[in-house]
Formats: C-alpha cells, sequence, structure tokens
C-alpha cells in the first residue's frame, strides 16, 4: 500500500498531465460536448488512477535481470539483539503522531467546510425556488422571483427576475435552458465534490473554472444556433455582468466576457477532432503504468538449507522436562552439552551444526528460553523449531553472544539504539518493524509506536511491504546501494534493505502461536527471496543451486531479533 504523501503527489501529477494535454491539443479545437466531458473525466481520473492497485505477475519463464535487494556476505542471516527504542525516540514519534494528527485534522476540517459551503448555496437555491413562482416549460421550470438580479439555471429550473420582456426575455430563456439542456449544472456539483475533497490540489480549481468557460461558450452556441443576431445577444450579456447569482449555478456573467465574445465569432471545430482524444489514451495508459500497476511475485517456500546438516535435538516435555539427544539433562547442564557435540565437529561442520527445539504446541514459549540460550553461548547459533518429528519447523539464527564477539569484528550484532558494545550499530526507529504476541494469542504488529491487531493471514504482507518500501517512503526501512557478487562472476550494484523485525512474545504465549508467527515472518522474506531468484535465475529459490542460494540469502537476509534473548 502507497503512502498518502505518494498518492498526493501521483493525484497533482495527473491532473497536471491532464490539463495540460487539454490545454494544448483539445481547447477550441474540438466540440465543446468533448471539451466537457474530458474536463470532467480528467477531475475523477486524476484521483482514481493513483489509489488503484493493478498487481502484474510475471513470467516464470523469463528471466528479470533487475537489480537484487543484497546484503554483503558477512551479514547473511545475522539476528539482531532488541530492546525497544527508548525515551528519545518516543518523544520523536510523539510528535509525529501530533503532526499527522494536525495534518489530518486541518485536511477533513478544509473537507467538511468546503462540502458545508456547497450544502449551503444549494439549500439557498431550494428556498429560492420555494419563494418563487413557477412555470412548467417542458424541458424546464421557470421560477420567477423579484429579487432574482440575474438570470441562471440550476438543475432542470430556470430562475429569471422581474423586468425581462420581449426578444430579450427570450434571448435569456435560450441561452439557460441551453444549460439545463446538457445539464451543466450536474458536471458542476460532481467537480465541486471532487474539489471538496482535493481543496489543496490546484489544477482540480483550475478545472472547474475551465468547465465553466466551457458551459458559456456552448450555452452563447446554441442562442447564436437559434438565429439570434450576435450584437443583440452581447447586449443582453453586457446588462448582466453586474448581477449576482449563486456560483454553483449556471448563468450569463460566469465567465470572461471578452473570451465569450471571441469564441462566438472565431470557434471551428478543427480537422481530426477524434483523433486528437485518441491521443488521450496514451497519457491515461502512462497515468497508468507510472501510478498503478505494481508487480507481485508468486509465493515460494523457504527451503531448510542442506541436508548434511549435523542435528541435535532438544525436546522440552511437560513439566519443562528436559532431554537432549534422548538424554535427561537440567537447563544449567545443556550448554555444556552443546558445546561438547560442537567440539566433536571439523571447523567446517560446526557451521552446519543445527539445533532442533521441539516442544508441544501448548508450551509457554518461556520454557524454551534456557534451551535458546545454552544453544546461543555454546555457539551454536542454527537452530530448527518444530512441535513433532513430521512438522518440517522453521530455521532460526541467533545472535552471537555478546561476550564472545569475535576480536576481528566480522560478526555484527544489531543493537537498537543501545551502545557500549563493539562492532555494533544502532537501528533508526523507521527501520525496526514490531511484532508481538500477547498471552492469549493476539498480534501486534506494525513500526514502532504504530503497531495495531493483525490476523495472521495479514502479517507476511505488511512486513514485506515494509522490508522492500517499493514507494521509497521515508516513514519505512532504509534502503542503501552497494557492490553485490553473482556466482561465476559479474558484480550488481543492489539496494540493501536496514528493515529488521523484532519479535516480542508476553509471557504465557504458547510456543504453537509463537512458531506459527515465526513461519508467517519466514514466509515473507521467503516470498522476497522467491521474487530475487526467479528475476534473477528464472527459476524459484528452492530449486537453485546451493551457490545461487547463498547469493539469494545473502541479498534478502532474515534480520529478526527477539529481545528477550538478552534480559
Amino acid at each position: 500500500m502507497k503512502s498518502p504523501l505518494l498518492y498526493l503527489l501521483e493525484v497533482l501529477f495527473c491532473s497536471g498531465l491532464l490539463l495540460a494535454f487539454y490545454r494544448l491539443l483539445l481547447v477550441r479545437k474540438v466540440s465543446f460536448r468533448a471539451c466537457r466531458r474530458y474536463l470532467v473525466a480528467a477531475v475523477f481520473l486524476s484521483a482514481v488512477i493513483p489509489a488503484l492497485d493493478i498487481p502484474l505477475y510475471p513470467a516464470r519463464t523469463v528471466v528479470y535481470p533487475l537489480p537484487l535487494i543484497g546484503a554483503p556476505p558477512a551479514e547473511n542471516l545475522v539476528q539482531a539483539t532488541g530492546e525497544v527504542p527508548a525515551a528519545g525516540p518516543a518523544v520523536t514519534s510523539g510528535w509525529r503522531r501530533i503532526s499527522r494528527t494536525v495534518a489530518v485534522g486541518g485536511y477533513l476540517t478544509a473537507v467538511f467546510l468546503s462540502l458545508g459551503f456547497l450544502a449551503v448555496r444549494m439549500v439557498g437555491i431550494r428556498r429560492l425556488r420555494r419563494r418563487s413562482h413557477l412555470t412548467d416549460c417542458g424541458a424546464y421550470t421557470l421560477a420567477e422571483h423579484p429579487q432574482i438580479a440575474t438570470p441562471f439555471s440550476f438543475l432542470r429550473t430556470v430562475f429569471l427576475g422581474g423586468g425581462y420582456e420581449g426578444r430579450r426575455r427570450m434571448i435569456v430563456l435560450c441561452h439557460e435552458a441551453s444549460h439545463v439542456r446538457h445539464r451543466h449544472s450536474a458536471e458542476r456539483i460532481a467537480v465541486e465534490l471532487v474539489r471538496s475533497l482535493f481543496w489543496f490540489n490546484p489544477f482540480v480549481w483550475i478545472a472547474g473554472r475551465w468547465l465553466r468557460e466551457v458551459h458559456e461558450w456552448e450555452a452563447d452556441r446554441d442562442v447564436l444556433d437559434a438565429g439570434y443576431d450576435l450584437t443583440e445577444y452581447r447586449t443582453v450579456i453586457f446588462h448582466q455582468l453586474f448581477g449576482y447569482n449563486p456560483d454553483i449555478a449556471c448563468g450569463l456573467n460566469h465567465s470572461l466576457t471578452k473570451k465569450r465574445f471571441a469564441m462566438m465569432t472565431q470557434f471551428k471545430k478543427r480537422r481530426f477532432a477524434v483523433l486528437r482524444l485518441g491521443a488521450a489514451l496514451p497519457v491515461v495508459a502512462l497515468m497508468l503504468l507510472l501510478c498503478s500497476f505494481t508487480v507481485r511475485p508468486a509465493e515460494a517456500p523457504v527451503s531448510s538449507g542442506s541436508a548434511d546438516r549435523h542435528v541435535s535435538t532438544i525436546h522440552i516435555g511437560s513439566g519443562g522436562k528436559i532431554t537432549f539427544n534422548g538424554r535427561p539433562v537440567t537447563a544449567g547442564e545443556l550448554e555444556r552439552f552443546i558445546a561438547a557435540e560442537r567440539e566433536k565437529l571439523s571447523e567446517a561442520d560446526r557451521a552446519k551444526m543445527v539445533v532442533v527445539i521441539q516442544a508441544d504446541k501448548d508450551t509457554p514459549v518461556d520454557d524454551l528460553a534456557d534451551a535458546m540460550e545454552a544453544s546461543r553461548r555454546a555457539n551454536a547459533l542454527r537452530l530448527q523449531f518444530r512441535t513433532d518429528a513430521s512438522d518440517p519447523g522453521v530455521d532460526r539464527m541467533l545472535p552471537p553472544d555478546l561476550s564472545r564477539i569475535p576480536a576481528d569484528g566480522k560478526v555484527k550484532v544489531i543493537v537498537p539504539r543501545v551502545g557500549g558494545f563493539e562492532g555494533t550499530y544502532k537501528i533508526e526507529e523507521r527501520n525496526l518493524f514490531l511484532v508481538h504476541i500477547d498471552g492469549s494469542g493476539a498480534v501486534m504488529a506494525g513500526q514502532a509506536f504504530r503497531e495495531k491487531s493483525v490476523s495472521p493471514e495479514e502479517l507476511p504482507a505488511l512486513i514485506r511491504a515494509f522490508i522492500l518500501n517499493a514507494d521509497d517512503d521515508p516513514a519505512m526501512s532504509e534502503k542503501q546501494v552497494k557492490e553485490f557478487d553473482l556466482p561465476g562472476g559479474g558484480v550488481m550494484n543492489c539496494p540493501v534493505s536496514e528493515g529488521i523485525v523484532l519479535l516480542d512474545t508476553a509471557p504465557g504465549a504458547s510456543f504453537g502461536r509463537y512458531l506459527e508467527v515465526q513461519r508467517l515472518i519466514a514466509q515473507s522474506f521467503g516470498s522476497i527471496r522467491n521474487d530475487v531468484s526467479q528475476r534473477q535465475f528464472g527459476a524459484d529459490y528452492a530449486s537453485l543451486a546451493e551457490p545461487e542460494r547463498q547469493v539469494v540469502a545473502r541479498a534478502v537476509p532474515l534480520k529478526l531479533t527477539e529481545p528477550r534473548l538478552y534480559k
């Protein structure tokens, strides 16, 4: 979903482009009816096209040589630590919330005032009609009242004051009847409604003024086509110049008189009018292409990795009973047993060691904390969570123990707003996406201080949109262009997402829900990896060869942190 600011910018772009086309190719060159319909359509299209979200799904057999979202190899699958931003960011976010509230409040106030003024004008016309003497003239109703200084029409009613007799009366009624016949008032009301919603858009105001001009030009042309004398008609118009009528209505004094007089004698419908109107289709297609179409990749499962991994299993039973590779152990012994298993492996195989943590779905997540901490301190950072042997599980990468960060600094530990550790860096608030599971299993998700209750089905799309930030929203995750090596040679300059997911669980949250949410988080990153592999290699991520899989995995690292790991 695009940001409100981007939508407003696209509205301005579309409306400006459509009005520029009208001024260059249509005005005074095509029929008045075509001009009217184009202006009304332009006002609506400029608001509708940016709001559309039309998906485009790339073909699986085509390679799209587009930039990847990459990251340096040293940061692949690096886990972040987690503390929620402290008081300073909260104050900043509070001011942002206040600014947004003020902006939204100001916008809605202007909308309600504009709609209120429109309603007041329409009610005033209705009251004037009730006080007037009404005459049914077939195509319209004539409302006569002495207080009407200048003739005007609104919907199917023509309003006329005193002192109009003979040919002057006939000319005036012919002009206003033209407004009624062409339904000019309905077009004016439609544009007024759009202008009330987009009062900040100067192009909507310009379109409304140009539409009023076309209405008067068309009515003038109908009067002259009815056989009335040009000089006599101009004299009648001059008599009305200093009168007043509601600006929502159509009247004789509702445009620049000099332009009207010029149009009475100079307008000629030029050749190729249909081609001129047809030229608007590429303009609309361009706006759709730039503002409405978005690429949607197919979802892909996340692979669990190589089959030759060295696996050790921790089982958490009822009552907190723990077994390691089938042997009963205590929580305090876990680190020693895991480290011993790791020491049996060669240096190369240690990187492939996976610790499987298995528990029932209703097991409290807090019961898993000791097992995760023991594995982290033993420097066995690859985990897999599952509920039973048939469960495919969810792979995780733990952050290293801060007290055991290598001296060479190759491992970066991400610490939100917390300093004091060598090799760390801070997370900007915009780069943090919070996911909270409460004791009942409900999920709250969103950027810092903007969390909302979400369903499990909504979570992957929200995380995906946050990580990709396709619209370059300054309030969402940052992207930095970095150089990225491809297998077999070649280098790409790629935008790298700085987005990180912070997963927090309340006391009492179940392991089943915890596992489900992690699977959804992995699904969101997996869909991005599948998108990257399709575009770069023309195949799903799961079907890539290992070197290519490593490229994609480094390009889209699953950055996930849990604050409870560092309590």
